[in-house]
C-alpha cells in the first residue's frame, strides 16, 4: 500500500458539469499471482480511491480527507492540517510507549534517539530532503491497450529508473482534479519535504498532465510494483460517491485507521 496515494496523482482545474472518470485497476508485485484491485473516481476536483483497505476520499477545494470503513460503517473526516496533527500526536505516544518497554537498565542509550524522534515530528518544518533530479524519456513504442493507444515513457529519478508508463493522452484526468494541488496535499499527507519524492517533481506533474497510464511499472528499491488498468468509464459521477452515507459513526483517525 505505499504508494496507493500516488496511484490516484493526475489533473489540473475541473469544470462542474462535465463528466468524471471512473478507473477500475489492478496492482501487483512481478513475480506474485496475487492481485490488488481499486477503483478510481475523478470529478470537480473530488478524488475517491476504493480497495481492499476501505474508502479515502479527498476534497481537494476544502482541503479534506475522510477515511471510510464500509464494513463497520465508521469513517473519519478533517482537514489536512488535522490529520497531520493527530497523526503527530498518535505516533509521538506510541514511540513514548515504547521507550517506557525498554529495559531500564537499557533506556537512557535509546533516549537521545527517541527524542530526536520526536522533536522531527512535532517540528516538521525542520526536516529538509533534497529535490530528485529527474529525466523523462520518450521510447518509439506504441501500442493499444484496453482500447486506448498508449505510448511507452521511462522516468528516471537521481540517475535511477524509477518507472516505466505506457501513457495515453485520451483519458484527459487533467480536466476534473487540479494536480499541483492534490500533490501538495500527498505530501504533506506522508510528512514529505519539498523534492522527497520524484512524484512530486514537476516533470512528472507534466507528463501526469498529458494523459493516463493504462500500465505502468515502479521500481524503488522497496519492492517494485505494477499497475493496470483494467476498465475505464467517462461518466457523470453522482455527488453521493463523494458523501459519507448515512448512519456511519465518526471515530477518532488512530482508530479509523487501526480499523
Amino acid at each position: 500500500m505505499k504508494n496507493i496515494f500516488f496511484l490516484i496523482v493526475f489533473g489540473l482545474l475541473s469544470t462542474a458539469g462535465q463528466a468524471g472518470w471512473i478507473i477500475w485497476e489492478v496492482y501487483r508485485i512481478p513475480g506474485s499471482k496475487q492481485e490488488y484491485q481499486s477503483t478510481l473516481y475523478y470529478q470537480d476536483n473530488m478524488v475517491k480511491t476504493v480497495d481492499e483497505a476501505g474508502v479515502t476520499i479527498i476534497d481537494l477545494n476544502a482541503r479534506e480527507i475522510t477515511f471510510i470503513n464500509p464494513s463497520l460503517k465508521l469513517f473519519w473526516k478533517g482537514t489536512v492540517d488535522v490529520y497531520r496533527k493527530e497523526i503527530t500526536a498518535s505516533a509521538i505516544r506510541l514511540l513514548q510507549k515504547q521507550l517506557l518497554d525498554i529495559p531500564e537498565n537499557r533506556r537512557e542509550s535509546y533516549q537521545e534517539l527517541y527524542d530526536n524522534m520526536i522533536r522531527d515530528m512535532e517540528n516538521p518544518a525542520v526536516t529538509f530532503f533534497p529535490a530528485v533530479t529527474t529525466r523523462l524519456e520518450m521510447t518509439d513504442e506504441i501500442a493499444t491497450m484496453i482500447g486506448f493507444r498508449v505510448m511507452k515513457y521511462r522516468f528516471y529519478s537521481d540517475g535511477f529508473l524509477r518507472e516505466e508508463l505506457w501513457m495515453s493522452d485520451q483519458i484527459r484526468i487533467s480536466e476534473e482534479v487540479n494536480l499541483e494541488a492534490l500533490n501538495l496535499l500527498l505530501a504533506e499527507m506522508m510528512m514529505l519535504g519539498a523534492g522527497a519524492d520524484y512524484r512530486i517533481s514537476s516533470d512528472y506533474i507534466h507528463l501526469m498532465k498529458a494523459g493516463y497510464p493504462i500500465r505502468a511499472k515502479e521500481f524503488d528499491g522497496e519492492g517494485d510494483m505494477e499497475t493496470e488498468v483494467i476498465k475505464i468509464e467517462n461518466t457523470r459521477i453522482p455527488d453521493s460517491e463523494f458523501i459519507v452515507p448515512k448512519g456511519f459513526k465518526k471515530v477518532s483517525l488512530p482508530e479509523i485507521l487501526q480499523d
